[in-house]
Formats: structure tokens, C-alpha cells, sequence
């Protein structure tokens, strides 16, 4: 099964997107999920046939979507900037311009009751443009809600606006002749609640597109055209392309102060780049012939000729954008209850204006016009567009945050998880520690000096990859000692041969042939004809912003735990140096994983670690991290990813923004919920009307949209 992601517009609320996906899962499509604020739908096709049906039904639907030109890739064009809101945010505000004048006119009426603005005829002829505008935006819309089997907020609105343009209709045939028809008549009830329904749709929409705006910053980090190098009959030229076209070989040309829009080797030139886009570090990088560069990465300094290494599609800026979508595409467990509440609440809300009609004039003997008018407010008063937007605008503007600072959230959900857990296992190797090695100590026997040891130590490592070989070649500044035959004896040593016949060997303690062994360090030995020389030392670095990071998770209540793979002595020497009191050493890939499913049993976990060996682990535990530059099994089977260079301090970041969402997140949900049961009430008392109620209504979604939109700039702690 392929996953598909389609733009869809014409949904015009939360509600419109319930109904696409609950229609979706009907037909057998897997793993369905829409975001409303993002115009999309996803799910899972076994076929181009089933891709087609769902195509097919979106549209008869009502909304516009089209199958993708690539069935293998998502429908959206790579370099797309996206759902583009401003298309419906530029037709509610035509709808919205043709209405204000003739509601305006209307609504005088009530502060010059005695003059031509009174006649009903005149008030009729106003109405009638604003009402059809209504129809056409609100009642299709509704009418598509009611055929999918989740009515959307916009059967109340056109409920209730029908409800008042068609009493006062009627009470203008009846009462034509009163000379009191103007107290029956409420066309500017019904012009009102349509004009300022438009309003709030228009202002929600523009909010709604800012909390998507960390994700546009992505996308544009790459041009929309590329210089690519043409060859056509033997001649060579530079020619443009779309960015989304551009193909692994291609060379392409990039002037100073552009953006790169590949990952690829420098075939020519020098500059300086800003990658703090995919980094976090701030300082340029310098560049030459040879070196690696990334997609959306600034180029401010220097002219370069670049050979794309990946095709556009599959560089590292494509992997974060998708990363952040398929993450807002996955929302928070807590949105359930909204999605629960909305979709029953509006049938709910229908019931409680026709009961309280019914309760108020022929039970409280109110009069009809007034019952009339509780039984509309009620309906338009109500919000269950604030409900499903609570969450889907938090979740965006937090991954969005996060994203921008160098952490990759894969799912919103991982975002609650993470701030409701309470323990947090370590790996030491590359997660605690920098997994590289440095010499700590040389001892030296006979009358051989350090120096002396690793000029002879180096020249025996170059020939080898393992780590240990490394570090010592990296410690050793001067040239290295020549040998006339050097072998690597895998698992074992090196083994060399200098002019003078003269045999070296450089390894364990079995290999060189000496006894002393059993080190709690990583040791290697080295022998000059079969005489131990000097004994080399080694240990790993604590990784900067470790011992800080493990003190404020402990401020923050979790319990900190190592897992390694390493002997108990090493460990225990970092657990020692960082404050973390409870140690498992010696662990293999199982025993990891298995540690950490039994912990999960009782808590809620999250498990940080880098190695190949770490992955069942991190697949295991209810949040699981890693950096960029982990083993990419590691990475993905990690819900965070950190590409940031700064770890440890994203890493704390990356928990305190995951707190920050979920707070804004219950605190929109309270709002929601809050006004709702206030307001119903008050409205079914006879306290509000038609056109305060709907004022209101629209504030109630300006609030929800606000409040996440303050987590853009909120001071996390």
C-alpha cells in the first residue's frame, strides 16, 4: 500500500474534514487523516483504481481534489508551497464586501426606525442579495455536511439565518396591512448573522494560514527555478528549470546570496554558507571543490557549481518538510474529544433551539416573535468550530516552532506523550558521550618515551577503521613512524615490520602477547619484538550540556536511567559524572529492548539513544529520540529527531515546547467547551440575540486561533 496526500479545497471548517475521512474509512481506504488548516487528506490506496474512487467521491462531495500526475509519490508537487488559503480567504472576502452594504442598510433601520428604511419591501429587496449569497456559501456547504451523514457548523448558520428571512417573509404577507409589520420583521437578523459569519471566516482564515507559516519558511528556504547545465548536440549552456525537476547529476548553478536547492558536491568555486536552517549552528561554513552541501541552505558568500547527489524530491530539506506534515497530519490523542463533541454536537444543538421554542411559548407562554428569536440564537450562537480547531492549530504552530529550531517532531501525538512522561533512559555511547574516543593516558615501559609509543602506535593505525585506530591517529600531530609492512588482523590488532626488521603489534592484550589485561577502560596494547612497550588509554567525551540536561529532567520529575551496552566500570564512571543513580550495564539489542518494554508496563517512557543496537528500543518506548546523525535505523525508529547540533539543549527544548502545546492545547479546549455551555443557556433565556450571539460565535474561533498562535513567541520554561 502507497500513502497519498491530496489537496482538497472547499472545506471550510474541521467538520468538512471529519466528513471526507469518515467517508474514506468507509469505502476500505487505511489509515485516513485529514487537517483542515493545511487543505489536506491522506490515506493508504492498494491501487490507482482506489486512488481514483476517492478522488471521485471528494468531488461529487463538493470539494475540488485530483488524483496525483505520479501515483508513486504524494500527490503534492515536492516544491509546492502548499494549500494555499488565500484562494478561499479571497472568496469569502468577495462574499463578505457584497453583503456589507446591504446589511449595513438594514441594520439602520434600527437607529432611524420612522424613516423609507422601514418599508418592508425595501428591507426585502436588501435581504435578498445577502441571503442568496448566504445559499450559495453557507447552505451548499451545509447541505454537503447533512449528505455525508456530520452536519458542520454551517447547518446552523443557514438554519438559523432561514429560520429568521423566512419568519419575517412570512410575517410580511400576514401582518401587511399593521401598521405594527415592523416589529415582525427581522431580514436584518438574517442579513446580520450571514455578513458577520463571513467576517469571522474571513479573520479565521487569515489566522488559521499563520499557524502554517513555520512550514512555508521551510519551503521556501529552496527557489521555485534552478541554472542547470544543458548539454544538447555537444554544446553546453545554462538553462532554467522548476526545483521539483531537478534530478540526481544535474549540475546546477548557484549565484551569491541564493539558496541551494540540492544536496550535492561543489564541482567548482568557494563560499561560505549559513546552514543554521538544518544545523542550528549559527557560524558560516566555509567551502570549497569537494565538499557536501544541503538543500536550503543560504549560500551568502561566493559563486559554486553544484552536482546534485539526490534527486530534489529526496534531499534533506524534502525528508523535514514531509517529516513536519506527516506530524501535523497525526494529531494528539486529546483531539479525539473534540472530534467526539463536534461530531454529534450539532444535531444536539438543532434539538436544543427546537425544544426551546417549544418550552418557551407553549410552556413559559412567551410570545412567538421572541421564541422565535431564542430558538435562533441558540443556533447561531453555537461553535463547534472551535472545538476542532483547538487542536490541529496548536499542534501545527508547535511542530512548526520546532521545526525551525532543529527538532523534528514525527507525529503530534509525540508532543503529548512526551510531556505526560516521567522516566527517561539514556544511552551512553553517542547520546551521553560524543561516541569519540580520545587518548586519556599513555603508560610506557622500558625506555621507550610517549612520544615515541604513538609515533609508533600511529603508523600502525592508518592502515585501519576501527575507532580506537582513529583516535590515535587523530592525537598524533607529528609525522608518523614508516613501517615496511603493516597488517590489520580484524578483531584482533595491527601487526607491522620497520626497515630494521623489527615487529610491532598494536592491540589487545592476547594479540600482543602479554598478560595484563581486564582494563575497566578501552585499552590497546603495544609490543616491539614481543616486549610490551606502553599501554594506550582511551575514553569517551561527555557530550557538552549533558549533566545540565540530566538536572533539569530531574527538576521536571523524571526519573533518569543508563542503558549501555558498555562494561559497568565505564558506566558507572558517567552516571557517576552526570547524577544519574540507577546504571544497566552490559546490555545487548534484546536485553534493551526488553528493559524498556517491561518499564512501559507501569510507566510512561521515553528512551534516547543512537546506535543500530538502540532502535528496537526506541521503537519500543512510548517516545523515542534521536539526532540527525544517528544510524539511520535509529532515526527511524525515533518520534523526535534532533538535527540541530546544540543535542542536549534542543533536547530540553524540545520537552518544554511539548509542554507548552499541550497546555495551549487544553486551554483552547476549556475555552471552547466553557463557551458553549455558557452560552446556550443564556441565549435560550432570552439574554442574547441573533446578532450578538453571532458576534460572539466568531470571537469564540478568534480565541482558540489566538491563543496557539502565542505559542509562536512563547517563552518556554
Amino acid at each position: 500500500m502507497e500513502k497519498i496526500t491530496l489537496e482538497v479545497d472547499g472545506m471550510s471548517c474541521t467538520s468538512c474534514s471529519v466528513g471526507i475521512v469518515k467517508t474514506l474509512e468507509s469505502m476500505g481506504l487505511q489509515e485516513v487523516k485529514g487537517n483542515y488548516a493545511a487543505g489536506e487528506i491522506a490515506f493508504k490506496a492498494r491501487s490507482k483504481k482506489d486512488i481514483k474512487k476517492a478522488v471521485d467521491t471528494i468531488n461529487v462531495m463538493g470539494y475540488k481534489t485530483q488524483a496525483p500526475a505520479d501515483e508513486h509519490k504524494h500527490s503534492k508537487n515536492e516544491h509546492n508551497h502548499g494549500h494555499d488559503h488565500s484562494k478561499h480567504a479571497s472568496a469569502t472576502e468577495r462574499s463578505f464586501w457584497i453583503t456589507v452594504p446591504f446589511t449595513g442598510l438594514l441594520l439602520l433601520s434600527m437607529v432611524f426606525p420612522h424613516s423609507f428604511l422601514m418599508n418592508p419591501v425595501f428591507q426585502l429587496v436588501l435581504c435578498l442579495p445577502v441571503y442568496f449569497t448566504g445559499l450559495r456559501v453557507f447552505g451548499r456547504s451545509a447541505i454537503k455536511s447533512l449528505n455525508i451523514g456530520v452536519p458542520n457548523m454551517d447547518v446552523l448558520i443557514f438554519t438559523g439565518s432561514s429560520a429568521a428571512f423566512f419568519y419575517s417573509l412570512g410575517c410580511m404577507v400576514i401582518f401587511w396591512k399593521s401598521p405594527e409589520i415592523h416589529n415582525y420583521l427581522f431580514f436584518e437578523t438574517a442579513a446580520s448573522i450571514i455578513t458577520l459569519v463571513m467576517l469571522g471566516n474571513l479573520i479565521e482564515h487569515n489566522s488559521t494560514r499563520k499557524t502554517s507559516a513555520a512550514l512555508q519558511d521551510l519551503k521556501a528556504l529552496v527557489p521555485e527555478k534552478v541554472t542547470v547545465l544543458e548539454e544538447t548536440d555537444g554544446i553546453e549552456s545554462w538553462i532554467e528549470i522548476k526545483t521539483s525537476q531537478l534530478k540526481k547529476g544535474r549540475k546546477v548553478q548557484i549565484a551569491e546570496g541564493g539558496h541551494i536547492p540540492c544536496d550535492g558536491i561543489i564541482t567548482k568555486g568557494e563560499g561560505q554558507a549559513n546552514e543554521a536552517s538544518l544545523t542550528g549552528e549559527s557560524l558560516p561554513r566555509r567551502l570549497k571543490v569537494g565538499d557536501t552541501v544541503y538543500a536550503g541552505t543560504i549560500l551568502f558568500a561566493g559563486n559554486l557549481v553544484v552536482q546534485a547527489e539526490k534527486n530534489y524530491s529526496e534531499s534533506s530539506l524534502s525528508h523535514i518538510i514531509n517529516l513536519v506534515k506527516e506530524a501535523q497530519m497525526n494529531p494528539p490523542t486529546i483531539q479525539r474529544i473534540g472530534d467526539k463533541v463536534s461530531s454529534w454536537f450539532v444535531p444536539t444543538v438543532v434539538f436544543i433551539s427546537v425544544m426551546t421554542f417549544i418550552a418557551a411559548f407553549f410552556v413559559f407562554r412567551v410570545d412567538f416573535r421572541d421564541s422565535v428569536l431564542r430558538s435562533i440564537a441558540i443556533l447561531v450562537i453555537s461553535c463547534p468550530c472551535a472545538m476542532g480547531l483547538a487542536t490541529p492549530t496548536a499542534v501545527m504552530v508547535g511542530i512548526g516552532r520546532a521545526a525551525k529550531s532543529g527538532i523534528l517532531f514525527r507525529s503530534g501525538d509525540v508532543l503529548e506523550k512526551f510531556a505526560q512522561s516521567k522516566v527517561i533512559i539514556f544511552d551512553k555511547t553517542g547520546t551521553l558521550t560524543e561516541g569519540n574516543l580520545q587518548i586519556n593516558e599513555v603508560k610506557t615501559f622500558g625506555n621507550v618515551s610517549k612520544d615515541q609509543a604513538l609515533d609508533f602506535a600511529a603508523g600502525l593505525s592508518t592502515v585501519s577503521s576501527h575507532p580506537l585506530s582513529k583516535a590515535v591517529v587523530k592525537s598524533f600531530k607529528g609525522e608518523n613512524y614508516s613501517f615496511k609492512e603493516v597488517t590489520e588482523h580484524k578483531g584482533e590488532g595491527i601487526g607491522g615490520t620497520d626497515k630494521e626488521g623489527n615487529i610491532f603489534r598494536l592491540g589487545s592484550a592476547g594479540f600482543v602477547g602479554t598478560k595484563v589485561g581486564n582494563e575497566d577502560v578501552p585499552v590497546v596494547y603495544l609490543s616491539k619484538n614481543k616486549e610490551l612497550i606502553a599501554s594506550i588509554f582511551f575514553q569517551d567525551v561527555v557530550r557538552k550540556g549533558a549533566k545540565e540536561t540530566i538536572e533539569f529532567f530531574k527538576k521536571n520529575g523524571f526519573k533518569p536511567i543508563l542503558l549501555s551496552g558498555d562494561r559497568e566500570p565505564v558506566c558507572r564512571r558517567i552516571a557517576a559524572e552526570l547524577g544519574i543513580s540507577e546504571v544497566h550495564h552490559s546490555q545487548s539489542p534484546i536485553s534493551k529492548q526488553q528493559f524498556v518494554v517491561n518499564l512501559s508496563q507501569t510507566q510512561k517512557v521515553v528512551m534516547i539513544g543512537d546506535g543500530i543496537n538502540d532502535s528496537s528500543a526506541l521503537a519500543s518506548a512510548l517516545v523515542g529520540i534521536s539526532h540527525a546523525e544517528a544510524s539511520s535505523i535509529a532515526v527511524n525508529s525515533a518520534g523526535i529527531i534532533i538535527t540541530a547540533n546544540n543535542f542536549m539543549e534542543k533536547l530540553q527544548e524540545s520537552f518544554l515546547l511539548s509542554k507548552a502545546t499541550l497546555l495551549t492545547i487544553k486551554q483552547n479546549l476549556f475555552w471552547a467547551f466553557c463557551y458553549n455551555i455558557i452560552a446556550i443557556p443564556v441565549a435560550g433565556l432570552g439574554f442574547l440575540s441573533p446578532i450578538v450571539g453571532t458576534a460572539s460565535m466568531a470571537f469564540s474561533d478568534l480565541m482558540v486561533i489566538g491563543n496557539s498562535l502565542l505559542l509562536k513567541k512563547k517563552t518556554l520554561k
